[in-house]
């Protein structure tokens, strides 16, 4: 997969040296550079229209800047209380759904942040391990709060916010909660 195929990047928008800007990645790239990780090509099959696959979650991509494999006890545990807990329960459909938003766009700041690997392991100690350890415990509630308390944090750090998430569209809830998020013509 070439940057050409991937809709992130700007066809209108070239620098002098002929590149087009990546709107993940925040910086330009030559349209035959290799794809990114955050490679997206429209699909007709979306669930939703104007819901898309819209890149990692925060956790995800803390445990990749520190090495941790994508299928460690912490995020299997955190994907499992997501699944099995948070979207059953419908009250916390406006966190689901403000995730999906803000989610995949602070992952790709935090990503290419000059301080990755000191930021991720800030919130690795201080956010994931706690929520962790609260889920283990059984204590939910304190487990939420944690993690939104981080995400908080980090929208804030990153100028990052959505103008209201209580009321959520209609969207099927075996979606929510996937990294996924709403088309900027679609909010």
């Amino acid at each position: 997969m070439k940057c050409e195929d991937c809709d992130h990047l700007s066809r209108e928008d070239s620098d002098f040296f002929g590149r087009y800007r990546c709107n993940v990645l925040k910086g330009y790239r030559y349209r035959s550079d290799d794809a990114c990780s955050y490679f997206k090509k429209d699909t007709k099959n979306n669930y939703y229209k104007g819901y898309e696959r819209a890149g990692c979650y925060i956790t995800t991509i803390v445990c990749n800047i520190l090495g941790y494999s994508d299928d460690c006890e912490l995020l299997n545990t955190l994907r499992n209380f997501r699944d099995t807990y948070l979207k059953v329960n419908a009250q916390y459909l406006p966190i689901l759904y403000e995730y999906d938003i803000v989610g995949p766009q602070i992952s790709a700041v935090l990503e290419n942040d000059t301080d990755a690997k000191q930021k991720a392991s800030f919130l690795f100690h201080n956010f994931l391990i706690p929520s962790y350890q609260y889920i283990k415990t059984k204590e939910y509630e304190k487990a939420i709060d944690t993690y939104i308390n981080m995400v908080n944090m980090l929208k804030e750090n990153y100028n990052i916010w959505i103008d209201d998430y209580t009321t959520v569209p209609k969207i099927p809830m075996e979606i929510l909660g996937k990294g996924r998020g709403l088309k900027k013509d679609s909010i």
